[in-house]
């Protein structure tokens, strides 16, 4: 039971997914870079330039926005998995006193538990 408890703790954000918003932030960024550059060197149209600049700007905030809901969720999973170790703690820590595990009895501690703290939902 543990061990399927810490597997589905433990998934993770596909690293590729990850990898794949910061290379796109960065992407972003230099094209933001490049477009400044080419509006002080080559004086393009004002209009045009605005409406570039601002499209990259919130396809960037977007990809931003995306990259910090995944940062919450890894987080969020990390918080979880200190709390699962730290009832494991206890539990192996006064094996000698519990006779039979009432898995009734855990489930509702740690919705109880869960119900009285800040966790991210999703």
């Amino acid at each position: 039971m543990t061990a399927n408890i810490e597997m589905i703790i433990l998934q993770r954000s596909n690293i590729r997914e990850t990898e794949a918003l910061d290379q796109r932030i960065e992407e972003l960024k230099n094209e933001l870079k490049r477009l400044i550059r080419f509006q002080v060197n080559n004086n393009i149209d004002p209009e045009v330039y605005n409406e570039e600049y601002k499209s990259l700007s919130e396809e960037l905030g977007e990809v931003r926005k995306k990259r910090l809901e995944q940062d919450k969720v890894i987080e969020s999973k990390d918080v979880m998995k200190q709390r699962f170790d730290e009832i494991l703690e206890t539990i192996n820590s006064r094996d000698s006193l519990l006779a039979e595990f009432n898995e009734e009895i855990f489930n509702a501690l740690v919705r109880n538990r869960n119900s009285h703290t800040s966790a991210f939902c999703f």
